[in-house]
Protein backbone atom coordinates (compact mmCIF):
# COMPACT_ATOMS: atom_id res chain seq x y z
CA UNK A 1 0.00 0.00 0.00
CA UNK A 2 1.51 3.62 -1.01
CA UNK A 3 1.61 6.36 1.47
CA UNK A 4 -0.81 9.16 0.37
CA UNK A 5 1.04 12.20 0.31
CA UNK A 6 -0.17 15.70 2.04
CA UNK A 7 1.36 17.66 -1.19
CA UNK A 8 -0.25 17.60 -4.42
CA UNK A 9 2.62 16.79 -6.68
CA UNK A 10 6.56 17.60 -6.70
CA UNK A 11 9.35 17.48 -9.08
CA UNK A 12 13.20 16.63 -8.14
CA UNK A 13 15.96 17.75 -10.79
CA UNK A 14 18.27 14.89 -10.52
CA UNK A 15 19.64 11.93 -8.31
CA UNK A 16 21.54 12.78 -5.53
CA UNK A 17 24.86 10.95 -6.33
CA UNK A 18 28.68 11.46 -7.44
CA UNK A 19 29.42 15.13 -7.78
CA UNK A 20 25.81 16.32 -7.16
CA UNK A 21 25.87 15.19 -3.83
CA UNK A 22 29.48 16.62 -2.72
CA UNK A 23 28.38 19.80 -3.84
CA UNK A 24 24.91 19.76 -1.86
CA UNK A 25 27.20 18.29 1.11
CA UNK A 26 29.53 21.62 0.42
CA UNK A 27 26.45 24.01 0.71
CA UNK A 28 25.11 22.01 3.62
CA UNK A 29 27.99 21.14 6.14
CA UNK A 30 30.93 23.39 4.86
CA UNK A 31 29.70 27.02 4.40
CA UNK A 32 29.81 26.90 0.91
CA UNK A 33 26.78 29.29 0.49
CA UNK A 34 27.76 30.36 -3.05
CA UNK A 35 26.57 27.01 -4.31
CA UNK A 36 23.46 28.01 -3.79
CA UNK A 37 23.44 29.93 -7.14
CA UNK A 38 24.87 26.94 -9.13
CA UNK A 39 22.25 24.25 -7.42
CA UNK A 40 18.95 26.99 -8.47
CA UNK A 41 20.45 27.80 -12.15
CA UNK A 42 20.52 23.75 -12.65
CA UNK A 43 17.16 23.15 -11.20
CA UNK A 44 15.41 26.12 -12.86
CA UNK A 45 16.94 24.67 -16.22
CA UNK A 46 15.43 21.26 -15.53
CA UNK A 47 11.80 22.22 -14.10
CA UNK A 48 10.94 25.29 -15.65
CA UNK A 49 8.12 23.80 -17.73
CA UNK A 50 7.33 22.29 -14.32
CA UNK A 51 6.96 25.73 -12.15
CA UNK A 52 5.46 27.52 -15.17
CA UNK A 53 2.40 24.76 -15.40
CA UNK A 54 2.10 25.19 -11.49
CA UNK A 55 2.22 28.40 -11.59
CA UNK A 56 2.92 29.05 -7.37
CA UNK A 57 1.74 32.01 -5.66
CA UNK A 58 4.91 32.19 -3.82
CA UNK A 59 8.07 29.83 -3.29
CA UNK A 60 8.15 28.50 0.20
CA UNK A 61 11.80 27.30 1.45
CA UNK A 62 11.67 24.80 3.61
CA UNK A 63 12.76 25.75 7.50
CA UNK A 64 15.39 25.80 9.95
CA UNK A 65 15.09 25.56 13.02
CA UNK A 66 17.23 29.14 14.43
CA UNK A 67 20.03 26.99 16.18
CA UNK A 68 20.77 25.15 13.21
CA UNK A 69 20.40 27.89 11.08
CA UNK A 70 23.25 29.93 13.66
CA UNK A 71 25.12 26.65 13.86
CA UNK A 72 25.62 27.12 9.98
CA UNK A 73 24.99 30.35 9.27
CA UNK A 74 22.03 30.06 6.54
CA UNK A 75 19.40 28.33 5.57
CA UNK A 76 20.37 26.25 2.12
CA UNK A 77 16.94 25.83 0.87
CA UNK A 78 16.23 29.76 1.56
CA UNK A 79 19.06 30.27 -0.32
CA UNK A 80 18.45 27.99 -3.24
CA UNK A 81 14.94 29.29 -3.55
CA UNK A 82 15.75 32.94 -3.04
CA UNK A 83 17.96 32.17 -6.39
CA UNK A 84 15.04 30.46 -8.26
CA UNK A 85 13.18 33.76 -7.36
CA UNK A 86 15.45 35.71 -9.50
CA UNK A 87 15.43 33.45 -12.32
CA UNK A 88 11.68 32.78 -12.28
CA UNK A 89 9.95 35.90 -10.93
CA UNK A 90 8.44 34.19 -8.40
CA UNK A 91 8.52 35.87 -4.84
CA UNK A 92 10.19 33.47 -1.86
CA UNK A 93 8.85 34.16 1.32
CA UNK A 94 9.37 32.17 4.66
CA UNK A 95 5.67 31.07 5.22
CA UNK A 96 6.78 28.01 7.26
CA UNK A 97 8.77 28.09 10.42
CA UNK A 98 10.29 24.97 12.95
CA UNK A 99 8.69 25.20 16.18
CA UNK A 100 10.74 22.85 17.61
CA UNK A 101 14.64 21.47 17.09
CA UNK A 102 14.65 18.04 15.27
CA UNK A 103 16.96 15.80 14.82
CA UNK A 104 18.82 15.43 11.32
CA UNK A 105 16.40 14.05 8.79
CA UNK A 106 19.60 11.83 6.99
CA UNK A 107 20.14 9.94 10.22
CA UNK A 108 16.79 8.47 11.24
CA UNK A 109 14.75 5.40 9.87
CA UNK A 110 11.31 6.32 7.67
CA UNK A 111 9.10 5.45 11.40
CA UNK A 112 11.53 7.74 13.27
CA UNK A 113 11.39 10.62 10.46
CA UNK A 114 7.91 10.64 11.20
CA UNK A 115 7.72 11.00 14.70
CA UNK A 116 10.76 13.27 14.77
CA UNK A 117 8.72 16.08 12.63
CA UNK A 118 5.47 15.78 14.03
CA UNK A 119 4.16 19.25 15.08
CA UNK A 120 7.68 20.63 13.73
CA UNK A 121 6.34 22.83 11.54
CA UNK A 122 3.97 25.53 11.50
CA UNK A 123 3.05 28.47 9.23
CA UNK A 124 4.28 31.66 10.33
CA UNK A 125 1.47 34.21 10.78
CA UNK A 126 4.32 36.93 10.57
CA UNK A 127 5.06 36.32 7.45
CA UNK A 128 1.47 37.32 6.23
CA UNK A 129 2.56 40.85 7.14
CA UNK A 130 4.20 40.82 3.73
CA UNK A 131 1.56 39.33 2.11
CA UNK A 132 -1.19 41.38 3.10
CA UNK A 133 1.27 44.45 2.36
CA UNK A 134 1.61 43.62 -1.23
CA UNK A 135 -2.47 43.24 -1.82
CA UNK A 136 -3.26 46.56 0.54
CA UNK A 137 -3.85 45.03 4.04
CA UNK A 138 -6.52 42.74 3.01
CA UNK A 139 -7.73 40.30 5.82
CA UNK A 140 -6.03 37.05 6.75
CA UNK A 141 -8.78 35.44 6.02
CA UNK A 142 -9.31 36.59 2.98
CA UNK A 143 -6.33 35.81 2.20
CA UNK A 144 -6.96 32.62 3.10
CA UNK A 145 -9.81 32.15 1.42
CA UNK A 146 -7.89 33.55 -2.18
CA UNK A 147 -6.85 29.60 -2.80
CA UNK A 148 -2.86 30.63 -2.75
CA UNK A 149 -0.76 27.91 -4.44
CA UNK A 150 2.39 27.51 -2.90
CA UNK A 151 5.67 25.64 -4.16
CA UNK A 152 7.87 24.25 -1.43
CA UNK A 153 11.63 24.17 -2.40
CA UNK A 154 14.22 21.99 -0.87
CA UNK A 155 17.68 20.79 -1.41
CA UNK A 156 16.70 17.37 -1.50
CA UNK A 157 13.95 15.20 -1.14
CA UNK A 158 14.44 11.17 0.34
CA UNK A 159 11.23 10.28 1.94
CA UNK A 160 8.47 12.76 1.74
CA UNK A 161 8.72 12.96 5.23
CA UNK A 162 9.54 17.09 5.41
CA UNK A 163 7.32 17.94 2.90
CA UNK A 164 4.49 16.11 4.23
CA UNK A 165 5.31 18.23 7.37
CA UNK A 166 5.63 21.21 5.80
CA UNK A 167 2.15 20.03 3.16
CA UNK A 168 0.12 19.91 6.47
CA UNK A 169 1.17 22.96 8.34
CA UNK A 170 -0.16 25.02 4.94
CA UNK A 171 -3.28 22.63 5.35
CA UNK A 172 -3.99 22.90 8.77
CA UNK A 173 -3.71 27.22 8.01
CA UNK A 174 -6.24 26.75 5.14
CA UNK A 175 -3.95 26.87 2.13
CA UNK A 176 -4.72 23.31 0.37
CA UNK A 177 -2.67 23.74 -3.22
CA UNK A 178 0.93 22.78 -2.25
CA UNK A 179 3.80 21.60 -4.44
CA UNK A 180 7.44 20.81 -4.28
CA UNK A 181 10.86 21.23 -6.38
CA UNK A 182 14.16 20.20 -5.28
CA UNK A 183 17.25 20.07 -6.44
CA UNK A 184 18.28 16.20 -5.84
CA UNK A 185 15.89 12.66 -4.78
CA UNK A 186 18.01 10.47 -2.63
CA UNK A 187 18.07 6.49 -3.66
Amino acid sequence: LKKRHDFICGRSAYLYHGGLEAVIKQLKYHDKKYYSRFLAKITYDELKDYIEIVNPDFLVPVPVHFLRKFKRGYNQAYEISAELSHLSGIKTLKLLKRIRYTKPQNKLKQKQRLSNLKSSISVDDRCFDTYQSIHEKQELEVIKKQKLKVMIVDDIYTTGTTMDACANAFKEFGIEDVYFITVATGN
